[in-house]
């Protein structure tokens, strides 16, 4: 019975992955163009370009399924930025910059994806899997050769005049020298492989190192460079992450080696096209002053600025922008169908249109729905339910998690802005429970002071007052109220009667009572 009714929360519990998806609505139109780009022998530098989150990764993903014999792709997402005071002085100055560096993880990425058999012209030595289909045919080749050899030598009839044993195996000895030589060299080559490097037999260093005469890793490893599309048949490339680090000049040094590259003959039939995935504020001047905390700031001229943002174009063949099909406008409908209809129904519309507003982004809208169902499985059980929250409640902290992340670790040590909040709106509370009380009291001590012979003075007073608007009344009209009585909510007074406390007491205890009648006597 309990695992019968754990089976649909596991259902409500499932999590959804924050890899890009492709949306055929929003992002066929760009397929098509990246296809008619493709076959257009002019356009080598495509530019997919667009804020962070519009989807420009889904699209480069179902570029690269259609194209899969075609594409190599360079993601640089796990190249930290470099940090001056890290920076090895062994090294050469130039390869610490910054577009060196992403020229290293690009050659590297590049050089180290072919298998080592399948580039046997490389000076990179790749350690690889133990083939044993392949190594059992060179064993055999070297056994055929080291037979002959001992034949041509003859080190075969050596070994048989050691023994007469040995002799009457008659042309049987060279299968048998055959089969050694073979397994010694299989397993040598098992015991050994990955192991050994002969470097006096290298043309230059394993590593991916720049020497002090090389301005740049392109320049250094170029012919590496053509050998790995040469060999590998790849003729697209899709750099992904390039723009994080606000390097535009990385773009110049990619164009310039997609021009050597299509400028090499073997490589005429079949051009290689660059495609990247940059935002187009990476070309905008200012936007690069204000994150690259590292320079000195530069006073630029207008025209210049104006001049470099047009350089964009210099750099890529065809640009195509990606319209963002999520805004703070249209979040909420993504929010609901990220939430599904059950814990739509759960949270408060006013947190989920919060949510839009703010969070104009899928993948941290998925992202903080995983968060939201892993707290929930952990906190709405039966046996916790001391903190006291509804879905709304939590997925407001899943939000300002995701959003905050920092300041969310600070909760539990009571240090974060919340906490802040929390205890300011508290002295607010109390200083003004404080100034109620305070009035509370001041009035509760007029009161106080107020005597029976204030209260007599105060009805007079207002009696003097009724009775002079009586008597103009009654002036008016011509009528005589000496001999008559005023009669107030069922009870009769007298002239008189209307300066005490007894008919005012009466007065305000019938507020709806607004008539006061006189007859005579």
């Amino acid at each position: 019975m309990e695992e019968k009714a754990q089976q649909p929360v596991q259902e409500d519990f499932t999590l959804t992955p924050l890899t890009p998806e492709f949306n055929e609505d929003n992002h066929g139109s760009y397929i098509k163009r990246i296809n008619s780009a493709l076959k257009e022998a002019k356009i080598r530098n495509i530019a997919l370009s667009g804020t962070y989150g519009v989807g420009k990764s889904s699209i480069l993903q179902k570029v690269a399924e259609e194209h899969k014999d075609d594409v190599v792709g360079i993601s640089l997402s796990t190249l930290a930025p470099a940090d001056s005071h890290e920076v090895d002085e062994s090294i050469p100055k130039q390869a610490s910059t910054t577009t060196n560096r992403i020229q290293q993880e690009i050659v590297k990425q590049l050089l180290y994806r072919i298998e080592s058999h399948n580039a046997p012209r490389s000076r990179f030595n790749r350690i690889e899997s133990f083939n044993c289909k392949r190594e059992h045919s060179i064993a055999a080749l070297s056994g055929i050769v080291f037979t002959l050899l001992f034949l041509l030598m003859e080190w075969t009839e050596k070994i048989i005049s050691i023994h007469e044993s040995i002799a009457a195996l008659g042309a049987w000895i060279h299968v048998i020298v055959f089969f050694l030589l073979a397994s010694c060299t299989f397993m040598a080559r098992y015991l050994f492989q990955g192991r050994v490097n002969i470097s006096q037999l290298s043309t230059g260093n394993a590593a991916i190192s720049l020497d002090e005469k090389s301005v740049s890793y392109f320049d250094q490893y170029l012919d590496e460079i053509v050998y790995f599309f040469e060999v590998s048949k790849k003729n697209i490339v899709i750099f992904e992450d390039i723009d994080r680090f606000e390097d535009s000049y990385i773009f110049e040094t990619l164009r310039s080696l997609n021009t050597l590259l299509n400028n090499a003959p073997q490589f005429e039939s079949k051009p290689i096209r660059f495609i990247y995935a940059i935002k187009d504020s990476i070309f905008d001047p200012s936007a690069q002053n204000s994150l690259n905390k590292k320079t000195e700031e530069v006073t630029i001229t207008p025209e210049e600025a104006e001049i470099q943002r047009a350089n964009r174009t210099k750099f890529f063949d065809l640009i195509i922008p990606v319209v963002p099909f999520i805004t703070h406008r249209s979040a909420r409908d993504l929010v609901i169908q990220v939430l599904g209809k059950t814990d739509q129904e759960k949270i408060g519309d006013e947190l989920i249109n919060l949510a839009a507003r703010y969070v104009p982004d899928m993948r941290l809208l998925k992202n903080i729905y995983n968060e939201f169902i892993i707290f929930r499985e952990k906190i709405f059980t039966d046996n916790d339910k001391k903190l006291n929250l509804n879905e709304s409640e939590l997925f407001a902290m899943m939000l300002y998690k995701s959003t905050h992340l920092s300041d969310f670790e600070l909760i539990r040590l009571g240090k974060s802005k919340l906490d802040e909040i929390y205890y300011l709106s508290r002295e607010f509370v109390n200083e003004n429970t404080n100034e109620i009380n305070k009035e509370i009291r001041t009035s509760i001590l007029n009161l106080t002071k107020l005597s029976k012979h204030g209260i007599e003075k105060r009805c007079v007073d207002f009696g003097k007052r009724l009775i002079a608007h009586i008597e103009r009344t009654s002036r008016a009209v011509n009528c005589h109220i000496d001999n008559g009585v005023f009669s107030f909510a069922s009870k009769q007074y007298g002239l008189i009667e209307l300066k005490g406390i007894e008919f005012w007491n009466e007065f305000i205890s019938n507020p709806d009572e607004q008539k006061l009648s006189w007859s005579q006597r």
